[in-house]
Parts: C-alpha cells; sequence; structure tokens
C-alpha cells in the first residue's frame, strides 16, 4: 500500500468532511430561523394561527420533507373548538424538533471551532506534499495531522495497523524531503528508521480473520494478556516461553490463548513505535548519551517481541501432513453431536459464508461428508488428522478431491465443524490457521447446547438448500 498516497487522501477526507459539516451549520441557521418564526405564529393565538396559515403551511412544508405534520396542522385547526389538545400536540413536537436542532447546530460549531486548527494544518500539510518541501511543525502541524490519522482508526476508516504505518510516514516525512542536504549518515540511518517499523508491524499484526472471543470472557483475556506484557519486560528472552505456556492451565480455546498473545504482541509494537518516535526526536537525536539509552530500550523490547512472535508462530501454526496420513482410530459411531462455529453477535456458521469459494459441483459431496461423519459411515480415505502440533490432536478434517471440511473434537460426542475450504498450495496453513482462531461455540450448560444444536439444525437446513439450488447449476 502507498501510504503516502492514503495519507493524502485522508486529509482530503478531513477537509471535506469539515465542508460537510459547515454546509450543515448554514443549513441549520436557516432553519432556526424559520423555526423561530412558526414558533411564534403557533404561540400567537387561535385566530392569528387561522389568519397566518399560509405562512405557517409553507414553514412547515419547507422544514419537513412529508406531509405529516402538515396534515396534522390543518386538522387541528378545523377540529380546534372541539379538541384543543390536538393542536397542542402539533405546537409541542414542532418546538420540541426545534430544541434538537439547537442541540445538533451547537455541537457542530463546536466541532468546527475545536477542529479549527487541524483545518489549517491539513491544508498547509498539502500544500508540503504538493510541492515536496518539509511540513513547518511551528503551528504543531505534524501533531495536528497525528490526531487526524486517530480519528480516522477511532471512526473505522483505517485499520490500527494502518495508523502506525501513516504516523510512520508524517514522521519521516521531514527527514526525507530534506534528506539531499543531510550527511550520508544520516541519510542511512533515516533510511533505516523508515523502513524498521513497517518491517516490524507487518510481522506483528495478524493476517487473515479476526480473532473472535467471548464478550463476557474478553475482560479476563484482556486482564491476563496485561499481565503477561508487564511480567515478561523482567524476565529472560528464554523464560517467555514458560510464562506463556502456564496460560494454558486456564483451559483456554485456542482461539482465545491466541487472542491473549496477539494482544501482548500489541503492546510491544506500541512500545516499539513510542521509542522508534524518541528516535526520531531531534534532541534525542543530538545528544548520543539519550540517543544510546533509547537504541537499548528500543532493542531491548524488539527482543522481547520476537520471541513472543517466535512462540506464537510455533503454538498457532498447523504443521502440513502428508495426504496418506489418516487418523488412526476414527469415531465410527452413530450418535456424534455436530455443532458450528459462529460469531457471538450472529446465528450464521462460518461454513454458509465458506460456501461461497466452493465449487458448485462439490456442493453434494460436501453434505454427504457431513452426513457419513456424523453417522459413523465414512472412510479412513475421507478423514485425517491435521498436524502433528501436541496442541492440535483434538482437530480433523474431511477431504474429498481439493475440498477440506475442518473440525474440532469437543468432549464426548460433540464436534464442531470450524469451516471449509477449497485446499490450494498457497493457501493451505493460512486456512487452517484461520480456522483455529474462530470461535468454539459454549456448550457449557445443557440450555446453551441446546442453542447451538438449534442453530446446527438451522445451519444443515440451509446447507440443504444451498446444495438444491447451487449443485444444479454445477451440472450444467
Amino acid at each position: 500500500m502507498d501510504y503516502r498516497q492514503l495519507l493524502e487522501k485522508l486529509i482530503d477526507e478531513y477537509l471535506e468532511q469539515y465542508k460537510e459539516k459547515q454546509a450543515r451549520v448554514d443549513q441549520l441557521q436557516a432553519n432556526k430561523a424559520m423555526y423561530e418564526n412558526l414558533n411564534e405564529l403557533l404561540q400567537s393565538g387561535h385566530d392569528n394561527v387561522v389568519a397566518n396559515k399560509m405562512i405557517i403551511s409553507f414553514l412547515i412544508t419547507t422544514l419537513y420533507s412529508d406531509d405529516i405534520y402538515l396534515d396534522s396542522f390543518y386538522k387541528s385547526i378545523t377540529n380546534y373548538d372541539s379538541n384543543k389538545k390536538s393542536f397542542r400536540e402539533v405546537r409541542k413536537k414542532i418546538y420540541s424538533d426545534y430544541n434538537e436542532l439547537l442541540t445538533e447546530l451547537e455541537n457542530l460549531s463546536l466541532q468546527i471551532f475545536r477542529s479549527r486548527f487541524m483545518i489549517s494544518s491539513a491544508n498547509r500539510a498539502k500544500l508540503s506534499f504538493r510541492y515536496n518541501v518539509a511540513i513547518n511543525d511551528d503551528k504543531y502541524d505534524i501533531s495536528n495531522i497525528k490526531r487526524i490519522i486517530s480519528y480516522f482508526e477511532m471512526s473505522g476508516r483505517i485499520s490500527p495497523k494502518d495508523e502506525l504505518m501513516l504516523i510512520n510516514e508524517i514522521e519521516n516525512y521531514n527527514r526525507r524531503v530534506n534528506i539531499n542536504s543531510t550527511s550520508v549518515a544520516e541519510r542511512v540511518y533515516a533510511g533505516e528508521l523508515y523502513n524498521e517499523i513497517p518491517n516490524i508491524i507487518n510481522a506483528g499484526f495478524q493476517s487473515g480473520e479476526k480473532i473472535e472471543v467471548s464478550r463476557s470472557r474478553k475482560p479476563a483475556l484482556d486482564k491476563f494478556a496485561k499481565e503477561i506484557y508487564d511480567y515478561i519486560y523482567y524476565v529472560d528472552n528464554d523464560e517467555i516461553a514458560d510464562v506463556l505456556a502456564s496460560y494454558r492451565d486456564f483451559d483456554l480455546e485456542d482461539n482465545e490463548y491466541n487472542y491473549i498473545i496477539n494482544e501482548v504482541l500489541e503492546y510491544f509494537i506500541k512500545d516499539l513505535l513510542t521509542l522508534y518516535n524518541l528516535l526520531l526526536d531531534k534532541d534525542v537525536y543530538s545528544v548520543r548519551r539519550e540517543r544510546n539509552e533509547v537504541i537499548k530500550s528500543y532493542y531491548d523490547a524488539l527482543d522481547k517481541y520476537l520471541s513472543l512472535k517466535k512462540y506464537y508462530d510455533e503454538v498457532s501454526t498447523f504443521e502440513d501432513e502428508p495426504n496418506d496420513v489418516v487418523t488412526e482410530e476414527i469415531d465410527n459411531s452413530s450418535n456424534k453431536i455436530i455443532i458450528f462455529s459462529h460469531s457471538e453477535n450472529t446465528a450464521k456458521a462460518k461454513i454458509i459464508s465458506d460456501m461461497k469459494d466452493v465449487p458448485y459441483e462439490y456442493y453434494e459431496k460436501v453434505k454427504e461428508l457431513i452426513t457419513k461423519f456424523k453417522n459413523g459411515t465414512i472412510s479412513n480415505k475421507e478423514v485425517k488428522s491435521i498436524g502433528s502440533n501436541k496442541n492440535r490432536s483434538e482437530y480433523i478434517e474431511l477431504k474429498y478431491d481439493q475440498i477440506r471440511i475442518v473440525i474440532k473434537k469437543m468432549k464426548n460426542d460433540i464436534y464442531v465443524i470450524k469451516g471449509i475450504f477449497v485446499k490450494k498450495s498457497d493457501n493451505n496453513m493460512g486456512m487452517y490457521n484461520n480456522f483455529i482462531n474462530r470461535p468454539t461455540p459454549d456448550i457449557s450448560t445443557m440450555s446453551k447446547l441446546e442453542l447451538e444444536l438449534m442453530i446446527a439444525d438451522e445451519t444443515l437446513r440451509e446447507l440443504d438448500t444451498l446444495t438444491t439450488e447451487k449443485s444444479r447449476k454445477g451440472k450444467r
């Protein structure tokens, strides 16, 4: 991704949003004047209301896009003598809308006032980018551009990774545009700094699907992550794996355990970014002792980060096995219970969205594999263990040609289908790892199990429908 281009695009978006807010304020100011005129007329007494009903009608029609208020107004003045309450209700509702307008106008005006310095900085930065000259930070332009970047991250427009990469871009902009006037050593140092953080960030942020965890368990998982982060700063790097492994005793699901490690990794990425920014500070850079202290802290944090990343890669990755390796003992019981992985906020099973990447001609076979596994008639050739990692012994896959259905055994005869994919040489391990990090349904109580069984029944019905609809297309 071209982060310089993205940065300029976000600045343009921010300026455009500012213009839209200004236009909205102008419209609200005009509406405010009309509301004040309308309210004054509605408060002037019945006779004056009737006398000015054309003006009132015009104001209502202009302020409201539908006829509800206008119809209610005419009805209320027509039946005024018999139902004065109806007129008062119309007047009260219009006055309430006026107060809502005042609140919105006040909030928007305050936003515009508070962002005026950021707007000025954005405009100056645009000129700097256009003419490829250094940004003058005497008016806090770089700090304000960082705030704009953070605004887009908090609003969900960009990812946390993008935010860090964009901060790296703005931090290094002046150093790079002035590079011709610096020494060779400074140019080398600038290049190393500019490339170091992208390399670390790209290595640290999880790829593939986001790791989902239960909202009820997330606070405890976040607490574990903070505990680990605080503790491993004070242990040797070769002890980090033991510290992390000790949290397996809490009977965590795979996605929960990987979530914790990812959170710790992100703590260290933020530390590295903070130290990295200090290295860019010209005051720190010019004082050798301070610079050396920051560099030492930076590489201490980097060592911890790399040890964490190595451990995460080891425990979260499947080791691919030859296709002729099969499960030693297949559970051929005919009373297996099948449930499906799904997000906490939806009953839609992950396998349903996976099916869109499966060729139509395989749909009937997918249904057949699940049915045969469930009733205990599946053959050795259609099932195998996945990987040799000792933490993955509960995972198996159903297979036919390039189709792979990944399943995890939970307890007793209960199995959860994590997902399905079409096996390719360049996506095998990535897909397996994504499936590890998918949620495992909570079946800790009978009522929760019953709910998952209902979801499973609906999922199987949906698979039946998909098979009927898509298989026909696959045979054309």
